[in-house]
């Protein structure tokens, strides 16, 4: 491809701008077209890490395979990364760090600081960033966040420090000492695995170090001595982590109140499952109270009867609304397509094309249009009846819609179907979804429109038409007024919208002290937080079925600040997402060991094997001594103290698998080959020579300051690891005329692509994000600092220890 195209060449121009004295050419030369898509590729998957729709790994292998099918990489070429250095490495950095969290490595060191230092801010703040940047040295810079931040939080508890002040040291200490040695981060792996690509000598297990002691040393003190009083002082935080504040921190006062089942009730001998409870506007029984006995943390199993008072966790003004279905009749309807029939209304069903996917029912306007409504949608085996409007369609959904059959043909011509498959489809109906719903004398609901009733949202339906003294109104408008004796024709689950209207019975009979409500000797509530690597990010409580899995229950969540307690089963879990947890306490305790989640407050501890804690100290220090004797390469000495924690027991076999992030070591081998790709077409030494025009005449020093520019602009928005493999070859290419060693002007790239402190969405920062109580504006307000004496950190690192590498 690259001979096919060598000869289109765009533009080839030098245009020349004066200012003063000072003279700036910027070449535009030989930009052929195979580079142009190259870099257009890039920029997509750029774009694609940027918006989150695509997972970067997802993102980086797609590209990844159109090199190929481009004809810019071989097979070979494209999965080289797979079996690189680096991908090992990062491999066997994961089993390192495992080993040194399921042997009580942090727990002892965080006992320690707070034994030792616990009385002062400042020496706690410090001893806790040297512990850190330590272990971030020889492991995942969020992997070592992830394994001491329950200890972090056990400081905070016992020297009465506010977590504030601690957790966002604790992230800049992670990203910090990810500079000390090779296997520190990604990035310096990467950078490494970039010049022997090159067939350059690659950096060695301590070719960092001197540089990154300087870096580590000036942003412990920069922390100590500033960045402590540009902090936040949540005093809340820490409260919290008490667990007589943790329902304060959560505001759950303002979401507990009391409901009575009366005599007579049709919710006498229901169970909670039956009712459908926490199904409706995300209500939640938390426990039930009734003569002699006191029920926390009830399962769905669980059965009312008359007397019972039921201490509920919700909106009260929202349960108010579900309370207004009371004495509502709901009866499937018998014949009901010949009652359509008669009128003219049709029931067919339109299969999705691919044309519309990603559409909502809003943009396709059909009930304006041509007067049909969509009763419900089939996805699969399921189907959706609530918030149809704005639920985004699939390709292959089917729309069960009811409308009148003149214009059948008209939106079978909008949906882009043939004639045959609009035959086929008509075939299907929805008549066992349809049932009716009378209004009862006297009921609230009379004089409220049909969307201020809130009935669609409250039961989960939606309403296709309504009968009024014999007379059906299809469609029937939003707007139109309810009146007692009112039919209401809908399609969802029956039997729910049934149980939710005997929910109407229930009478309100105040509210609960939360912390009486939600604890005993058994039941218990704890916080955990959703890990880098857990499974369930962007999934709901609802998809996962949380409360059958767990068998505990969500009283609230913490997201950026701010305690969320509404629409919680439907809200998607974010990493760093803080869950407030109720149960009994056996059955906490599997968080503690969950991938899934890193446990906080008083959270029992998992079983950590201490007794092995001296075979994690002695495979580290056969790393480090392989390496440095020079016996073998970085991957060899890596693997070799990886295979004696496992040999020892200190790790098991099936905690490692479980422990990978496999997301991060795919992206880096997925990444990799680019860097061959932008070399084999020659973006790589045109980018150089474009830059080494740019600056022509300047100091090495000020080519170095603006290739550190760039790396942590990059390494601020996108992953770090990116940033190396974009600028390395330029790197590389440019230190040919700097008269540097190519190594040490790659190693500036990928010391400047760890400098991000400032980007809320880095890893670190986001876990220790919600439970700090930080905010945008704070990493901003911080990270800045930390930025600047990082430039400046390496600036003097690199006059003064150039040498180091040689």
């Amino acid at each position: 491809m690259g001979e096919a195209l060598s000869g289109n060449v765009l533009f080839s121009i030098y245009p020349t701008f004066f200012r003063g004295n000072i003279r700036v050419t910027l070449p535009c030369k030989i930009m052929t077209l195979e580079i142009l898509g190259l870099v257009a590729l890039v920029t997509c998957m750029m774009a694609a890490f940027l918006s989150e729709r695509v997972s970067p790994e997802i993102a980086a292998i797609s590209v990844l395979l159109i090199l190929i099918f481009g004809g810019y990489l071989t097979p070979a070429e494209a999965f080289s990364g797979f079996s690189s250095k680096a991908a090992l490495t990062l491999v066997a950095m994961f089993i390192i760090g495992s080993g040194l969290y399921h042997t009580g490595f942090a727990e002892l060191v965080g006992h320690n600081i707070s034994k030792r230092f616990g009385h002062s801010e400042t020496a706690t703040v410090a001893a806790i960033m040297v512990v850190t940047a330590g272990i971030s040295s020889f492991m995942n810079n969020v992997a070592a966040v992830a394994i001491m931040l329950p200890t972090v939080a056990g400081i905070s508890r016992r020297s009465n420090i506010p977590l504030s002040l601690l957790l966002m040291p604790l992230s800049f200490a992670a990203i910090l000492g990810g500079t000390l040695t090779l296997i520190g981060t990604a990035p310096n792996i990467v950078a490494s695995q970039m010049l022997a690509d090159a067939n350059l000598p690659p950096l060695k297990f301590f070719s960092f170090l001197p540089f990154g002691l300087l870096i580590v040393a000036c942003g412990i003190l920069f922390m100590v001595f500033f960045g402590l009083k540009l902090l936040p002082r949540n005093e809340s935080t820490s409260k919290a982590l008490r667990k007589e504040d943790l329902t304060s921190l959560y505001k759950l006062h303002e979401r507990i109140f009391t409901l009575k089942v009366p005599a007579g009730s049709r919710l006498h001998g229901k169970t909670l499952a039956e009712l459908h409870f926490g199904e409706s506007l995300d209500l939640a029984v938390v426990s039930i109270e009734r003569p002699g006995k006191h029920l926390l943390a009830p399962g769905p199993e669980e059965t009312l009867y008359a007397g019972d008072t039921l201490i509920v966790r919700g909106r009260f003004f929202e349960l108010e609304e579900l309370l207004k279905l009371r004495g509502m009749e709901v009866h499937p309807i018998s014949n009901i397509e010949q009652h359509l029939k008669e009128r003219g209304i049709t029931t067919i069903a339109f299969r999705v094309p691919p044309a519309l996917t990603s559409k909502t029912l809003r943009d396709l306007d059909v009930r304006e249009r041509f007067g049909f409504i969509v009763a419900s949608i089939q996805r699969g085996d399921e189907l959706i009846f609530s918030n149809l409007a704005s639920e985004k369609l699939q390709a292959g959904d089917v729309l069960h819609s009811l409308g009148d059959s003149s214009t059948i043909h008209e939106l079978a011509h909008l949906l882009e179907l043939s004639e045959s498959s609009l035959t086929d489809l008509q075939q299907k109906d929805i008549k066992g979804a349809i049932f009716s719903m009378k209004l009862p004398p006297a009921s609230p609901l009379a004089g409220a429109t049909i969307q201020s009733s809130k009935i669609g949202e409250l039961t989960g339906i939606t309403i296709i038409g309504l009968i009024r003294q014999d007379e059906i109104m299809f469609p029937v408008s939003v707007d139109q007024a309810l009146r007692v004796g009112d039919i209401i024709l809908a399609a969802g689950d029956v039997e729910r919208a049934r149980a939710l209207a005997r929910l109407g019975e229930l009478e309100v009979t105040g509210s609960q002290s939360p912390q009486t409500a939600l604890e005993s000797s058994e039941i218990g509530i704890m916080e955990v937080v959703v890990s880098p690597r857990s499974q369930l990010i962007g999934k709901t409580l609802e998809q996962i079925r949380f409360r059958e899995r767990y068998d505990a229950l969500v009283l609230a969540l913490w997201r950026e600040g701010r305690p969320l307690r509404a629409r919680l089963s439907r809200t998607p879990l974010k990493f760093g997402d803080a869950l407030l947890l109720q149960g009994r306490r056996r059955h906490l305790q599997i968080f503690a060991s969950d991938p899934d989640f890193v446990a906080l407050a008083e959270a029992p501890k998992v079983e950590l094997r201490t007794g092995k804690i001296g075979f994690a100290m002695l495979s580290l220090f056969v790393m480090f001594l392989i390496e440095f004797l020079g016996i073998h390469s970085e991957v060899v000495a890596a693997w070799t103290a990886a295979m004696m924690l496992v040999l020892s027991g200190a790790v098991t076999v099936e905690e490692t698998y479980r422990e990978i992030d496999w997301r991060a070591v795919f992206l880096v081998a997925a990444l990799l080959p680019m860097g061959m790709a932008f070399q084999k077409t020659g973006a790589t030494p045109l980018f150089a020579d474009w830059l080494g025009s740019a600056m022509g005449g300047s100091e090495p020093l000020a080519v170095l300051a603006l290739l550190t520019i760039l790396a942590c602009l990059i390494s601020q928005s996108l992953d770090a690891s990116f940033s190396v493999i974009l600028l390395a070859p330029v790197a590389i290419a440019l230190s040919q005329n700097l008269a540097l060693p190519p190594s040490l002007v790659v190693m500036v790239v990928a010391l400047a692509s760890s400098n991000a402190f400032i980007a809320s969405f880095n890893r670190c920062n986001l876990l220790v994000m919600g439970i700090g109580g930080y905010n945008a504006r704070d990493y901003f307000r911080v990270g800045l600092g930390i930025t600047f004496v990082h430039f400046i950190a390496m600036a003097i690192a690199v006059y003064a220890f150039g040498w180091w590498i040689l």
